[in-house]
């Protein structure tokens, strides 16, 4: 009876590591659609740890932000590593318009996101344009670059 009992073990701790390996596995593969780029730029939107970044931005990452620095993959990991993420929003920015176009192995990604104060209301607008790359069965960002839409006197965006 002892014998049968760790072979049924065995068999199940083989099904338990198997299957988590699919689960990690299918984690990082994302389908080559628009669908999946829209995942990860929902993800980045999100997104407050390294390890979610370092998933998504490609090692030759570069950006130019809203005020016109530029920055590489390092250097913001490096911040992100040194500085303590911020605490959620009471009211997470969301997108109010987001394309996505692919073009083989490439996406491009151009929208706009909202960013809240805490009472709700729109605090921020900007535009962005994020370049994918499809690598190993998921997509990498590989260049940004965010402007702000400005607001006039009475709030409103142009």
């Amino acid at each position: 009876m002892k014998p049968r009992f760790f072979v049924l073990l065995g068999c199940v701790s083989c099904i338990l590591f198997l299957a988590d390996a699919a689960c990690a596995q299918s984690a990082m593969h994302q389908p080559k659609t628009e669908a999946g780029v829209k995942q990860v730029e929902e993800m980045w939107l999100h997104a407050r740890d390294l390890s979610t970044l370092d998933q998504i931005l490609a090692p030759e990452w570069a950006d130019t932000n809203t005020e016109g620095a530029h920055h590489t993959r390092a250097e913001m990991m490096k911040f992100w590593r040194t500085h303590k993420a911020p605490a959620p929003p009471k009211h997470p920015s969301q997108f109010d318009a987001l394309e996505i176009h692919i073009y083989g192995d490439v996406a491009i990604a151009t929208g706009g996101v909202e960013n809240f104060n805490d009472s709700g209301a729109v605090a921020q607008r900007t535009r962005f344009t994020d370049v994918f790359v499809y690598r190993n069965g998921r997509w990498q960002a590989v260049a940004s670059q965010e402007g702000l839409v400005p607001t006039t006197k009475s709030g409103a965006t142009h």
